[in-house]
């Protein structure tokens, strides 16, 4: 064989096996990638052991199951309500989750052979809710099954983790079972491994089980890794093996089909939610034991909490609708509180000397006759106080600034705490600093409260607070500049001359992060713990920034925004089949 044939022979071979090099030095690479990957996502610690099936429900709170028997007596007539937090309760105390008010309004009214069971659990999509009343719920003879306010998340269903829209370390704290669709209808596929530490182990593997590969939407972790490391803040949207093209569409026939079984157990089952494609969805079942209907759900003050989950007012409101659609009303009027802004030139209010917040002892919002709502520092830390610390007072904190929407009222603001007094017509600039200079843009200007008290506000459009990233995003477009803005240039908003908020473009977004220089973010929200009775107050009133001192016997009380009862009215889409009355069920 001369020296051109071996030559020859020896390119072949080179051009066979550089692809093989190729692929091996990626798979290296990636496993590199997986290795920290892993490291950021994977728990810190294992917690109590949680069945991936029946799951672990909350038993916190007096109105959850296993305060109650499962045998019931002789004409009782059990409702057992499904679904996540907002079912639960969190954020509000033992007394005002929807379930427990449901339970007293009926009470009150009369029914003394009612119970009213919670099985709500935080952070659940609606077949881990389906799999409780399956193997836990179904003990206790439920006549009537209540699922709602929310508890329909397809990102929570598509998935065996926590959520299909985050990569956060408790994501796979709580590995769950899901149902899929089958030729022949429904089945239920669960996580691998027989501890808790194995399956979140066996679910974040390289190459992971074929049921993940072909069941959870999101991609295995050969194909996060890369993304997560090389493009930081983003993440594949999909898993390209999924073995259903259109989520929503599989998602949704799979809670017809669930749902469907529940009416098929019990006396009568109320789906109420906030959003209108799951009502029409219940509704589009076709069972006559079956009532959907939109529940009102109120986003102002007073009733939410920090975490964005019904207050017990809202529980109330809640409540009250169901109790109304159980006992076969047509319809639900329920008076709602409605908060608006002052024109400052309206405003009339006491002389007051101006002095440092940190100065007052007591700081609320208030009616005439009751204190309604307090400040929740927002960045205080979440192991702790999850997102938000009620304080009654603000310790080093001079100054109080609100940044101010079009849509919301101050009430409904986050404020921003300072260290130093601010004045009227004190000027809010945003530094960009370039290489080939510094450049400033003007946004707005100070407008006091009240010219004897340190608090003001800013006009600034669509900020939401980030837990997460502890700071404000600004989603709209009214910062003026806001296309100066980015990711490798030094920005910051200025009170006067004094540095108070650094901003910075959202990676793969447009969206704007201001985080606080000084002080930290606080907003007004309800206690928890408490429910003053706002109906009996009459028709419309205003609400107080109240500010009490230890030298001071006399309160210093400014109007802060105006408040109307207005009532509110739900129509049924159907009278309820099978009506609650006090001497049993009735069937129509």
């Amino acid at each position: 064989m001369g020296g051109g044939g071996i030559k020859m022979k020896m390119r072949r071979f080179v051009w066979v096996l550089y692809p093989c090099y190729l692929l091996f030095v990626l798979f290296v690479a990636d496993y590199i990638f997986y290795g920290i990957y892993v490291a950021d996502i994977k728990p810190d610690h294992f917690g109590n052991p949680y069945d991936s099936i029946s799951g672990n429900y909350s038993t916190g709170k007096k109105s959850t199951a296993d305060n109650f028997k499962k045998e019931k007596k002789n004409g009782v007539i059990r409702i057992g309500c499904f679904g996540d937090s907002f079912t639960y309760g969190q954020e509000v105390g033992d007394r005002y989750d929807y379930p427990t008010l449901l339970q007293d309004i009926f009470r009150k009214n009369g029914y003394n052979n009612i119970e009213v069971i919670n099985f709500g659990q935080p952070g659940i999509g609606f077949f881990k809710a389906f799999n409780i009343w399956k193997f836990k719920g179904k003990e206790y003879g439920l006549d009537y099954i209540i699922l709602g306010p929310l508890g329909f998340s397809i990102d929570r269903d598509c998935t065996f983790a926590a959520s299909s829209s985050g990569l956060l370390k408790c994501n796979f704290d709580f590995l769950h079972a899901r149902y899929i669709l089958t030729k022949k209808g429904v089945a239920l596929i669960d996580v691998s491994g027989n501890t808790h530490e194995e399956k979140v182990a066996r679910y974040l593997r390289f190459i992971p089980e074929i049921r993940y590969i072909r069941y959870d939407l999101l991609p295995p972790a050969f194909l996060t890794a890369p993304v997560h490391c090389l493009f930081p803040g983003k993440k594949l949207k999909r898993n390209p093996f999924y073995y259903y093209g259109d989520e929503e569409k599989e998602i949704g026939q799979i809670y017809k089909y669930l749902i469907g079984v529940m009416a098929d157990n019990v006396t009568q089952v109320i789906l109420c939610n906030q959003l209108d494609e799951i009502v029409d969805l219940g509704q589009g079942i076709g069972k006559n034991n079956i009532l959907c209907f939109r529940v009102s759900s109120e986003q102002r003050f007073p009733y939410r909490m920090i975490l964005g989950h019904y207050s017990s007012y809202a529980n109330l409101l809640l409540a009250c609708q169901l109790f109304d659609c159980l006992t076969g009303k047509a319809e639900s009027a329920q008076p709602v509180i409605k908060t608006e802004d002052i024109p400052r030139d309206d405003i009339i209010s006491q002389r007051t000397s101006k002095r440092k917040l940190s100065e007052y002892s007591d700081i609320g919002v208030e009616n005439d006759r009751v204190v309604l709502g307090r400040f929740y520092e927002l960045s205080a830390d979440p192991l702790r106080y999850g997102n938000g610390r009620m304080v009654k007072s603000l310790p080093g904190t001079t100054s109080l600034i609100a940044l101010r929407t079009d849509k919301d009222p101050i009430v409904d603001c986050v404020f921003l705490s300072l260290d130093f007094e601010i004045s009227e017509h004190m000027p809010v600039i945003m530094r960009v600093r370039r290489v080939a200079g510094v450049e400033d843009v003007h946004l707005d200007d100070v407008a006091l409260l009240h010219s004897g008290l340190n608090v003001g506000m800013i006009d600034i459009d669509s900020v939401q607070y980030d837990s997460a990233r502890k700071c404000i995003v600004h989603s709209g477009n009214n910062i003026r500049g806001k296309h100066m803005v980015s990711s490798n240039e030094e920005t910051t908003i200025f009170l006067g001359d004094i540095p108070v908020l650094l901003v910075q473009r959202v990676a793969g977004e447009q969206n704007l992060a201001l985080y606080p220089l000084r002080g930290g973010f606080f907003a007004v929200r309800p206690d928890g713990n408490e429910m003053p009775d706002i109906v009996s107050l009459g028709e419309a009133g205003f609400l107080y920034l109240s500010l009490n001192s230890p030298q001071e016997e006399s309160r210093v009380r400014i109007p802060l925004a105006r408040w109307m009862s207005v009532n509110e009215k739900i129509v049924f889409r159907k009278t309820i089949s099978c009506p609650i009355r006090q001497e049993g069920i009735s069937k129509r």
